[in-house]
């Protein structure tokens, strides 16, 4: 549900400045919830955060620039979703 989508990103969020592993676990749970529930802009904003993790917790560039580009299309296709904001 949209609820159970929100509490994750929140999780998500709270966890990112003191525990990044932790966070991308949340992230990793929100993601998948996402597609489960074919919500796509809370899809767009869990790969958003994803896409940050991967970065930071150095996964490999091919593996990033996946994400990267799926966020792009995702972003170009719901109405009102600007990207790099």
């Amino acid at each position: 549900t949209l609820r159970e989508l929100q509490l994750l990103g929140t999780v998500t969020h709270g966890l990112a400045r003191s525990d990044q592993l932790r966070a991308a676990d949340f992230c990793a749970r929100w993601v998948r919830a996402a597609l489960r529930a074919g919500h796509t802009v809370e899809l767009a904003r869990a790969l958003a955060w994803e896409l940050s993790f991967a970065s930071s917790l150095q996964a490999s560039g091919a593996r990033i620039k996946r994400i990267h580009a799926l966020s792009a299309r995702l972003s170009e296709a719901v109405p009102g979703m600007q990207r790099g904001v």
